[in-house]
């Protein structure tokens, strides 16, 4: 559940029966993939030396095949610069998860609800998802335990503005997480990424977002029941290095700046 409210309530009637006949056999084909996966995936992530060279591969791979079967097309612009310290990109739902897992091997970062989330909390805690509750009391925690991700050499994926949008906006970046690349070490970076979804034709442009209290499944019913494809598009934007004389917030503003730019960009007509 999204805390952003969009002033024009979401459509969230249910497909058809032919939608629904289409989606079932989506969602079966993508249940049967990460449930084949899930074995081998744990496994390899058990006796894999340090830094985790193997799995993270295996992950993007069953990202890519959700997002074919799910019915929606990835465009990537740019690259993972791969270089230690964060990803922060804008947020508009659950889509984000395969679309990023699908081109990065780094780690995600959730709120701590996400954990006890039925079906989906099990699969983030075996991808190795760093959870984190996210109040203001609890500040000095979240950094020491991001932070001390990074020191074991995990790359972390935030999503700055602490909720999701209808993938129309992007809303300010909240600067806290960003604390914790600053007290890793030296020689890290946060590399801004932009994320724009296209709806399927005939759908309305905010189709493929998932914000406020809409329902998942209803939702991720609507999404596998269309048949036409969605597309996003992913933007990796210039890292910028986190130096000892960069503060959070200047931090948190650069990256919102170009994640917010290239969104604009990628919203343009044309």
């Amino acid at each position: 559940m999204s805390t952003w409210q969009s002033p024009e309530p979401p459509d969230e009637r249910l497909p058809g029966p032919l939608g629904l006949v289409l989606a079932l056999a989506r969602l079966s084909a993508l249940a049967t993939l990460i449930l084949g996966v899930l074995g081998p995936y744990l496994l390899l992530r058990a006796v894999e030396p340090a830094g985790r060279p193997l799995s993270p591969a295996l992950r993007q791979m069953v990202c890519r095949g959700g997002l074919v079967l799910l019915g929606v097309s990835l465009r990537v612009e740019g690259r993972d610069a791969g270089l230690p310290g964060l990803i922060a990109a804008n947020h508009a739902g659950w889509l984000d998860i395969f679309v990023l897992g699908s081109v990065s091997p780094a780690v995600f970062v959730a709120k701590s609800e996400v954990a006890r989330w039925p079906g989906i909390g099990q699969l983030a805690r075996a991808t190795g998802t760093v959870f984190i509750a996210r109040r203001p009391r609890d500040a000095a925690a979240q950094k020491a335990t991001l932070a001390a991700r990074i020191s074991a050499g995990d790359r972390l994926i935030l999503f700055p503005e602490g909720t999701s949008t209808d993938g129309l906006h992007v809303l300010r970046f909240k600067s806290t997480l960003f604390a914790a690349v600053l007290g890793a070490g030296a020689g890290l970076w946060v590399q801004p990424v932009s994320i724009v979804y296209a709806a399927p034709r005939g759908r309305e442009a905010r189709f493929l977002g998932w914000w406020g209290e809409m329902d998942f499944a209803r939702h991720l019913l609507r999404v596998a029941a269309c048949p036409r494809r969605g597309r996003a598009v992913v933007r990796f934007h210039p890292p910028i290095e986190a130096g000892p004389e960069a503060g959070r917030k200047a931090l948190a503003q650069e990256a919102e700046g170009a994640v917010r730019s290239g969104h604009r960009a990628g919203m343009a007509p044309g």
